[in-house]
């Protein structure tokens, strides 16, 4: 796995997803009626392999995805706005956390 704190570029994908594990992830704001703070969790990277995090846009996407969209196996054109967050847009926190405070 990458180690460095250079954020590799979307198009150019190693054989191993990008999770930097002494990354200070920021937070971002949830809720309408009670703010929130939330961060990415490098624990996370534990407990989902896939994980291919972009520190230069603060985005968590599916490595898998984007080896099939590097291969031609999937086209986004093709896909939901769902599906497009594991491609394009990016997990938020909110998705990926089992525990909500």
């Amino acid at each position: 796995m990458a180690s460095s704190s250079v954020t590799p570029a979307r198009t150019v994908l190693g054989d191993s997803p990008h999770q930097p594990k002494e990354f200070n992830f920021p937070k971002r704001s949830f809720g309408k009626k009670t703010l929130v703070y939330r961060s990415f969790q490098s624990s996370w990277f534990t407990s989902w392999k896939w994980l291919h995090y972009l520190e230069a846009e603060d985005i968590t996407l599916c490595f898998l995805c984007l080896k099939a969209k590097e291969k031609g196996v999937i086209v986004t054109s093709n896909l939901g706005s769902c599906d497009q967050a594991f491609v394009s847009f990016g997990l938020v926190p909110i998705m990926l956390a089992s525990n909500r405070a």
